[in-house]
């Protein structure tokens, strides 16, 4: 017997439409988080509430035309799946945009419902839609919701199961009214094309627009007399039109959608007043924006928001890393380790077992509180509509750049990963752009460095953490400003293109759906960089627990580790690694792997050595420390770092180098070998020359003179390697 199909249910709406705050409504926890095949853009699916109805969450996009890859998901979901429903969330405060989509999904002619978002806050202001009128004009449902306030999901419930067992009933009829011309040549060419678009279950009249609007999918299918036909077509629209295609069908939309606008909107002036013209009216959104996004203030309150973000992350993570700590160490370490020597176990066994999987579950574990506090203040910056106008402050940073203002997506995404970040550079159009993105991304320090910076920061310098942090994100962008302008100036010269932004209105976000999108973040954190951490720690446990030879000198015993380790570590001597520090060394070299692996070196390398526990810092001697002083300097630090500069330069250096070897297997893969050869380059040298450049200048010696002379020298060389490469950036 034949398994009978799942019901597909596609929620497709524009970036901040509040799209996946109705997902999460309509789903409550049954959601699973993965990919888009072949791609890293995130997948969410789940099930609708009480019912085996699947609900597949599109990714937010303005429009399918499939220009970026995005829509091009969007798009080929929709014709190759063919859910049985499609609900379209459209945000009722930017109605004109969001339509333009809902003009396009309608003509798929597949059973539909669009939902009107953020209904209260147009009550708020006294407008009123016409419901019943709309859905004349759209030829489909149309249900007033708010997904924030949880009003109308009962009713959208209701016809989700009606629309699936009455599918005929949601199908709109509706025509867009295009040129004369259009139309004539598209029910021209529907005699050719019907019986090949009815085998792929698609609308004969869609099938035929998509052919003039040159879709690549659909031209594949044609014969050479059917592109001829097609071709013939199009210049009989541009010569009576003498306008581009694409330019004609959108404008056609958009005369569509102004006339529905003009008609739906109405203000009531009393409770018994007749229904009148609605005219613009500054909202709540428009009086904050008018002061958030002022030229003089904009930044400087960006700034600060990001660091009480890391201030007040790192405060209040602070008691759980240690209760965290002190509860899986006893636990999973000291008492299991017990256990194992009371049933006489091997040595190499409770080497495994206990330090390596049970030491390795400890470091993860302290690292979850202040990575959920972090996800935590983004999720609720990111639904609060405050991280679109950070993009919209940030456009101007990248325009001096020489970028798209469009590049801001990719790099925030940066500060997850940046494998996605770079993967998200094909929504550029512009190819120097694209390349100009990927050269600039590795600088938003991603997630996986976070446990590092923490764990520094609350080692070295605890009670300035937060701003230590913030300070490392602060170089990076500042790093990015000056290699932008290296690389406008030097390899991407030219223009960038032009970025249009549509900012969402403010509002307060759900308890909900902020502690969901957070344990998302905190679940992939968990499972990705956590699996890192415990598997670095068990292998170098296992490693640096198996002796290989005795140093006749010291009398030491070396294993494989410290044998490369101080093979290597007199390159980075200039930056302050000492010889006896080459388990830093080590872990620089483990943490090209993946940088959360630092840490999980960190805590294996220095166990066998001396405790990396934070002391006290001597304030007042902190800057006056310098490598030729006659007397020893005063104990400040733990492990083999002798001064706190040592700790800067080591941290710049983990900001800087290059990313891990998946990120540069994407920009080989996204760019090319000469750009992934150009950035592994560049970066790995501008961490040494930035670590070398700060340690010199704040521990000044004579030798210091030398290192700046190298340090001049690696820089200009880098900036001739940028005059003699040359890419060909034509799209």
């Amino acid at each position: 017997m034949q398994k009978e199909k799942d019901k597909i249910i596609a929620l497709a709406g524009n970036p901040n439409s509040g799209k996946t705050t109705l997902f999460n409504a309509l789903t409550g926890s049954n959601q699973t988080i993965g990919n888009w095949p072949g791609v890293t853009v995130e997948k969410k699916t789940g099930l609708l509430q009480k019912s085996d109805i699947k609900i597949v969450d599109l990714p937010g996009i303005y429009s399918l035309t499939a220009y970026s890859i995005d829509e091009e998901i969007a798009s080929n979901y929709i014709i190759h799946e063919s859910p049985d429903l499609i609900v379209n969330i459209v945000d009722v405060t930017n109605l004109e945009r969001n339509l333009y989509l809902t003009t396009q999904l309608l003509q798929f002619r597949k059973p539909m419902i669009v939902c009107l978002n953020m209904m209260d806050i147009l009550d708020k202001i006294g407008i009123k839609i016409d419901i019943q009128l709309l859905e004349e004009f759209l030829g489909c449902l149309v249900i007033p919701i708010s997904a924030l306030k949880k009003t109308g999901l009962e009713e959208i419930k209701s016809h989700i199961n009606i629309a699936i067992s009455q599918r005929a009933n949601y199908i709109s009829q509706t025509k867009i009214p295009y040129d004369e011309v259009v139309i004539t040549e598209i029910e021209n060419l529907l005699p050719d094309i019907q019986k090949k678009a009815e085998m792929m279950s698609l609308d004969p009249y869609w099938f035929a627009l998509k052919m003039i609007e040159n879709e690549t999918f659909i031209l594949q299918m044609l014969s050479e007399s059917e592109k001829e036909k097609v071709e013939q077509a199009k210049k009989r629209i541009h010569r009576h039109t003498k306008m581009q295609i694409g330019i004609l069908i959108a404008d056609g939309r958009y005369s569509f959608i102004k006339g529905i606008c003009r008609e739906i909107f109405h203000k009531k002036a009393s409770p018994n007043a007749s229904f009148q013209p609605v005219h613009s009216k500054i909202t709540f959104s428009d009086k904050i924006d008018k002061f958030l996004l002022h030229p003089l203030v904009g930044t400087p309150f960006f700034v600060f928001v990001m660091y009480l973000m890391f201030m007040f992350s790192i405060t209040l993570s602070k008691p759980f890393i240690e209760i965290f700590d002190t509860f899986f160490g006893n636990i999973l370490i000291d008492r299991f380790g017990e256990v194992l020597d009371y049933i006489n176990l091997p040595t190499f066994f409770k080497i495994f077992f206990a330090d390596g999987i049970g030491g390795g579950l400890t470091t993860v574990s302290t690292f979850i509180p202040p990575i959920f506090f972090v996800f935590l203040f983004l999720s609720f910056l990111e639904d609060s509509g405050y991280m679109a106008r950070a993009t919209f402050i940030m456009d101007k940073f990248m325009h001096w750049l020489g970028l798209s203002g469009k590049s801001i997506i990719p790099l925030v995404i940066g500060f997850g990963c940046t494998v996605p970040a770079i993967m998200a550079t094909r929504t550029l159009e512009n190819k120097r752009d694209r390349l100009m993105t990927i050269m600039l991304t590795p600088f938003m320090s991603c997630g996986a460095k976070i446990p590092v910076y923490v764990m520094f920061a609350l080692l070295f310098f605890p009670e300035n953490a937060g701003l230590g942090i913030f300070s490392l994100y602060f170089t990076g962008f500042l790093l990015a400003l000056l290699t932008g302008q290296i690389l406008k100036r030097f390899v991407f010269k030219g223009l960038p293109s032009e970025y249009v932004m549509e900012l969402p209105a403010y509002h307060l976000p759900t308890l909900n759906g902020i502690l969901m999108h957070t344990w998302h973040k905190l679940k992939s954190f968990i499972t990705r960089a956590g699996k890192t951490i415990l598997c670095v720690m068990i292998l170098l446990t296992m490693i640096n627990s198996l002796p290989l030879k005795t140093n006749s000198e010291t009398g030491e015993t070396e294993t494989i580790l410290t044998i490369v380790g101080k093979s290597i570590t007199p390159v980075f001597r200039p930056m302050g690694i000492e010889k006896d520090n080459w388990q830093a060394t080590v872990s620089l070299i483990v943490g090209l792997f993946a940088k959360e692996a630092i840490v999980g070196s960190f805590e294996v390398l220095y166990d066998n050595v001396e405790s990396i526990v934070p002391i006290d810092i001597d304030v007042e001697n902190l800057f006056i420390l310098t490598e030729d002083s006659t007397s020893p300097p005063p104990k400040i630090l733990g492990g083999n770092f002798k001064n706190i500069h040592q700790v800067i330069a080591y941290l710049l250096f983990v900001l800087i180098y290059t990313p891990c070897v998946a990120a540069i297997a994407v920009v080989y893969k996204e760019a090319g070998r000469k750009l992934a050869t150009m950035q592994l380059i560049y970066l790995t040298l501008l961490a040494w020359v930035v670590a070398t450049l700060y340690y010199n200048i704040a521990v000044f010696t004579l030798l210091s003179l030398l290192w700046f002379a190298v340090a001049g020298f690696i820089f200009a060389g880098l900036l001739l390697m940028f005059d003699k490469i040359k890419f060909n950036v034509q799209t």
